[in-house]
């Protein structure tokens, strides 16, 4: 069944949520996946380069970033963070690397552990959605994945 929304750029397959493009915050160049598609018991990396914005009264650093993973639309994994989280690396426009987030062009990297190889069959989709401590979403996006293979008998 093809999907309507719209693609993020980029080596993945992606596609934004909660509100269009041209109405989150940080301005997506690019999103890529490695690999891609993920692979059962396997880390994967997500690479994400965009804009900030330059908003005086946002205060970017204490952004929230929540990441979840659904099973046929099931949530079973959710975790809250904040987007300046030291376990985010982050590279600012000017090649300075560290925990700060500031305006301008911004490159985050951050790695995840893939379903283990006991994984149920299904559709998985991972979230990633991040917002202001007023509410803006900075961006929000989703990839879902079809997992054939049967659990592993104990």
């Amino acid at each position: 069944m093809a999907d309507n929304r719209e693609k993020l750029r980029g080596d993945n397959v992606a596609y934004y949520c909660s509100a269009p493009s041209d109405q989150q915050l940080f301005e997506i160049e690019e999103f890529t996946i490695a690999p891609n598609p993920p692979i059962l018991e396997h880390r994967f990396f997500g690479f994400l380069m965009g804009f900030m914005p330059h908003e005086p009264e946002a205060d970017l650093n204490n952004s929230s970033l929540q990441l979840s993973m659904f099973l046929n639309d099931e949530e079973i994994s959710r975790i809250d963070i904040g987007l300046d989280d030291e376990h985010i690396f982050k590279r600012h426009d000017s090649f300075e690397y560290g925990p700060k987030i500031k305006p301008g062009r911004m490159e985050f990297l951050m790695d995840y552990l893939w379903l283990p190889d006991d994984a149920d069959p299904g559709v998985y989709k991972m979230k990633a959605e991040s917002r202001l401590p007023d509410g803006r979403v900075l961006f929000c996006f989703d990839f879902s994945y079809e997992e054939k293979t049967s659990a592993v008998d104990p």
